[in-house]
């Protein structure tokens, strides 16, 4: 399947992302542990473990991801440091893969008066001990009058190497955006990407390079995710819906659909239909921030995996 290239959807930040920050007043409750879990052989096995940390503002400073295999132990670990604006200052993320040196990737970030980001330089190094180097930086560029910004990412000898202009509507959402990447020695044109918005703001369609693929997206009325529709030229096909509980908590999701066959494929039956549901227990404090949340694949009684959470309060 071609290769996509758009800006971070809802249904990843709503459906994928870990539980959110809630402010009750002065206060906020963030999560601080997120652990995941698979049954094997009627056991539970841990696979990953999130843990966050943040600034006396609730700003999240830290977050380190670990996974639990057997043979792919991998740890990732993301910092975040702010100026006095609580704008981004500098990113810092550690890879780091068995028993090999870890990758470090630092980003410095500077703004234009507006606050908004005007530059990002890039540093690498191999191995803690290692000295960082530059190693190339993106630039982004306002245009009022054009109703677009532009983002160039260079490389370490100053030759722009990916570009992406998006040209905005009347309420300066993202209407199109076209991505450009280096090829030989000038840039082309890879991909176009369009959307179009609900009343409320929210995306509604995405178009890819002309009608390749599309994305269509529908809100319950509180705002939540209801139905992603995935479609290309392919033949690839998703529908998935998203349920929800009264505390706005996902409870079940369905997908259905059909994937491309090259007519190698010995699928007879190249659909699918697929059913998970969540429950929870245990809660944090009175708001029904739950503890555990288990995931049961279509009709199976058993659950097959668990997360278990931990939160704290701030303020």
């Amino acid at each position: 399947m071609k290769r996509k290239v758009f800006i971070l959807t809802l249904a990843c930040l709503i459906v994928f992302a870990m539980m959110p920050v809630y402010a009750f007043g002065a206060t906020k409750i963030v999560p601080t542990k997120e652990i995941r879990y698979s049954k094997s052989g009627g056991e539970w096995e841990k696979d990953y473990e999130t843990t966050y940390t943040y600034n006396k503002k609730g700003l999240e400073t830290k977050m380190v991801e670990e996974s639990f295999g057997e043979y792919d132990k991998e740890k990732h670990t993301y910092k975040t440091s702010y100026d006095s604006k609580n704008r981004i200052k500098q990113t810092i993320r550690i890879h780091k893969f068995d028993s090999s040196p870890a990758y470090y990737y630092k980003d410095v970030y500077t703004y234009t008066t507006k606050n908004r980001i005007k530059k990002i330089q890039h540093y690498f190094k191999r191995g803690k001990s290692a000295s960082y180097k530059k190693d190339g930086y993106t630039v982004y560029t306002y245009s009022t009058s054009k109703k677009q910004n532009t983002i160039k990412k260079y490389d370490s000898d100053g030759n722009v190497i990916e570009k992406t202009v998006n040209l905005l509507n009347s309420k300066n959402r993202v209407k199109t955006s076209k991505f450009y990447e280096r090829s030989g020695s000038k840039l082309s044109l890879y991909s176009t990407t369009t959307y179009t918005y609900h009343t409320n703001g929210k995306v509604k369609k995405e178009v890819y390079d002309s009608e390749y693929a599309t994305e269509i997206y529908t809100y319950t009325e509180k705002g939540r995710l209801k139905t992603v529709i995935y479609d290309n030229a392919d033949g690839d096909y998703d529908k998935t819906t998203y349920y929800y509980d009264t505390y706005g908590r996902l409870k079940k999701q369905i997908s259905t659909g059909e994937y491309f066959s090259d007519g190698d494929d010995f699928e007879d039956d190249n659909t699918y239909s697929n059913k998970t549901t969540y429950t929870y227990s245990g809660y944090y404090k009175k708001h029904k921030y739950p503890k555990k949340r288990f995931s049961y694949w279509d009709d199976e009684k058993k659950a097959s995996g668990k997360i278990e959470y931990s939160y704290k309060t701030i303020g």
